[in-house]
């Protein structure tokens, strides 16, 4: 898998579009460990034995989301949807700092969900159109690498994440670590967009002074 990852490492494109893969490994690894342990095991709403329950909430919303991603996006909408993604991984860190879940506020009580729920709209476009976009940049052999780099990308922020949850100790450290990254994704991920249409709108430029050389011979 290096090997056919290593394949796209020169286009940035791969790079650019990875901020998905980044991002969802960060807010994965945040929600499955951090908010779980601080926050939805001391619950007294909630409890440890509820976490079983908020990840099969989070698991039905994202096959939910998927579904209706993976019909509803057109070629053109694809880069709103991606958006879309980046915006749930910044309101969960954003919301935890906004309004701390502690035992002043019973750690949220039932509103905690939100972040499960947003956290499964996340992964809905990480699975379905993130994919999508992934095969539309690199089509046909270039997809082999383009997917096993997007692993790659997602498997090392989710460790790196998981990792510094042993080593820091302050909570808006944590939620820093996910909303910068998640926050910076959407201009990257847009940037990308308008690299490839640049891209494709040469190709069909040249290919139009091609055929009026041909035609005027």
């Amino acid at each position: 898998r290096v090997l056919a990852a290593a394949t796209v490492w020169k286009a940035p494109a791969i790079w650019m579009l990875g901020m998905t893969n980044v991002t969802f490994g960060l807010a994965s690894a945040y929600v499955n460990g951090f908010v779980n342990g601080s926050f939805a095991s001391p619950s007294p709403v909630l409890g440890e034995n509820s976490i079983g329950t908020l990840l099969a909430i989070l698991s039905a919303v994202a096959a939910g989301c998927s579904l209706v991603f993976g019909r509803v996006a057109a070629p053109q909408g694809k880069a709103g949807l991606l958006v879309l993604g980046s915006c749930c991984f910044v309101a969960i860190p954003a919301a935890v700092l906004a309004v701390p879940p502690g035992p002043e506020n019973q750690y949220w009580g039932v509103s905690l969900i939100s972040l499960y729920v947003l956290m499964g709209v996340g992964r809905g476009v990480y699975e379905s159109v993130n994919k999508s976009v992934m095969a539309d940049f690199f089509p046909g052999a270039l997809s082999a690498g383009a997917f096993a780099t997007g692993m790659m990308q997602q498997a090392a922020a989710f460790f790196l994440c998981f990792v510094l949850q042993g080593v820091v100790q302050r909570t808006w450290l944590l939620a820093m670590l996910v909303l910068i990254p998640s926050a910076v994704a959407p201009a990257v991920l847009l940037r990308a967009f308008w690299m490839r249409r640049q891209h494709l709108s040469r190709q069909v430029h040249s290919l139009a002074e091609f055929d009026s050389a041909i035609l005027n011979t």
